[in-house]
């Protein structure tokens, strides 16, 4: 495997790889189709992360209201979270800045490993309570967090965004 990684938005070309990379990891969880995979792009779109031509890492978000949203992230094998995930981490994180968001909300699964939390605290987010956030930020999570999960963010602007741009 080259020591390169690529990071690029995924499209409609990619969504055979995409279902199959996250039916590869998915032990014993359901199996995901194509039509599945094409209704989630009305929700959020996805960042993948490749090393030597081959998908290690997806990342599914979107941006509104100056707040990204971070509803999926996998790194396969877990061993890649330090190179690739981080990678996928930070190149979502300046493409939600670029977009004038303010915060990353994150949500990991409620029955992340302590590994997987670490890994995320390396990166940046931290573990919050939806009582912690301000407002807007609040509704958001509220509006966006998957059942069995929680939340934890990570701010990318000093300044809120206070007027409109």
């Amino acid at each position: 495997m080259a020591n390169e990684i690529t990071i690029r938005r995924a499209g409609p070309r990619d969504v055979g790889e995409i279902v199959a990379f996250l039916n590869r990891v998915r032990r014993g969880k359901p199996k995901i189709d194509r039509l599945q995979l094409l209704e989630s792009f009305g929700e959020q779109g996805y960042t993948l992360a490749e090393t030597g031509g081959e998908l290690h890492a997806l990342a599914g978000w979107n941006a509104e209201d100056f707040i990204a949203r971070i509803r999926q992230v996998v790194v396969f094998p877990a061993a890649l979270r330090k190179t690739v995930g981080r990678a996928l981490i930070e190149a979502v994180c300046q493409s939600a800045h670029e977009l004038m968001c303010e915060v990353a909300l994150l949500f990991p699964p409620l029955d992340a490993s302590g590994r997987t939390r670490r890994f995320y605290r390396s990166c940046g987010f931290t573990e919050v309570s939806l009582d912690e956030l301000i407002p807007a930020w609040r509704r958001a999570a509220q509006q966006s967090m998957p059942d069995g999960t929680f939340v934890m963010m990570r701010k990318l602007r000093e300044k809120r965004v206070m007027r409109p741009v």
